[in-house]
């Protein structure tokens, strides 16, 4: 009769395959039972019927029954307040939204199960997106400022009118402003999303432009109007106005009479079409011509 022997390497290698294995399955149940764990804490619902108690008791009993841990400081004044509780298949959010209501204290859970507890202003900031768009249109602006009241945080809308940004409490207010349409003042009052519809400014259309002798409303403006500062040639080597003006603004021609350098100079604007008989521009200098 034969006998299978099997070789020494060989029933190693079974060895090792079926540690593996046990190990895998271990690591598997271990895993399903810690989600299983989890998913029965984050869903659990409590029952309390307690008096004349400080909401800390209540926090410490909550913690004797569940799996959540509470991080807090101590000297919080609403923690030492007595209150009676009456919870029947109570669910956390439920609970502590009943202790901390109108009580400028609020909570936040993180993960593993830990519940943060603090005054407002000291929790995680609010982000708040939307989109801006022109009241009468109905375009998206983009490029519109958004600040925060009272800070000196904002952002602006991209070229979709959308934006983000990240508010210090549910109370805070966004001063929305857009050149030509009039500002807005909008209390975040704990949303998430605002879209704003912004109106343009009418005021807008009563734009006043300053000319050489005094001042006209933009809309009864019936020539053009060219504007040159002094940063265009603040850093440039000119010795005089006229040479400052040559070239920067449209319609205006200069020349130099007689070639030679710091020559008398003649000024043209829009060719030599005078109605009164001189083809010189007029100059006015604070008013004065």
């Amino acid at each position: 009769m034969k006998k299978n022997n099997c070789s020494p390497h060989l029933w190693q290698g079974y060895k090792k395959i079926l540690l593996i294995m046990k190990l895998s399955i271990a690591i598997n149940l271990l895993f399903a039972l810690t989600t299983v764990a989890n998913t029965y804490s984050q869903n659990s619902s409590f029952t309390l019927s307690m008096n004349d108690v400080t909401v800390k008791d209540v926090i410490k009993t909550i913690e004797a029954s569940s799996d959540y841990r509470f991080f807090y400081n101590d000297e919080l004044s609403d923690i030492s307040r007595i209150v009676n509780v009456e919870f029947k298949e109570t669910n956390i959010s439920e609970v502590l939204n009943s202790l901390f209501d109108n009580t400028g204290i609020t909570y936040k859970v993180f993960e593993n199960n830990l519940i943060v507890i603090a005054p407002e202003t000291s929790i995680q900031q609010q982000r708040i997106t939307g989109t801006v768009s022109d009241a009468a249109t109905g375009e998206s602006l983009p490029g519109v400022n958004i600040k925060i009241e009272g800070t000196t945080s904002g952002t602006v809308t991209d070229n979709n009118g959308r934006y983000t940004i990240d508010v210090p409490s549910s109370n805070a207010v966004l001063i929305f402003s857009y050149v030509g349409y009039n500002s807005e003042r909008v209390e975040t009052s704990g949303r998430s999303e605002i879209d704003l519809l912004l109106v343009p400014s009418i005021q807008s259309l009563e734009e006043v432009v300053v000319i050489g002798y005094g001042t006209v409303r933009k809309s009864d403006l019936t020539g053009s109007v060219a504007s040159v500062s002094s940063k265009s040639f603040e850093n440039q080597p000119v010795t005089n106005v006229t040479s400052a003006l040559q070239g920067r603004a449209a319609g205006v021609v200069i020349n130099n009479m007689s070639g030679a350098p710091g020559g008398q100079t003649r000024i043209r604007i829009r060719g030599a079409n005078s109605i009164t008989g001189g083809n010189n521009p007029l100059y006015v200098v604070d008013g004065m011509q």
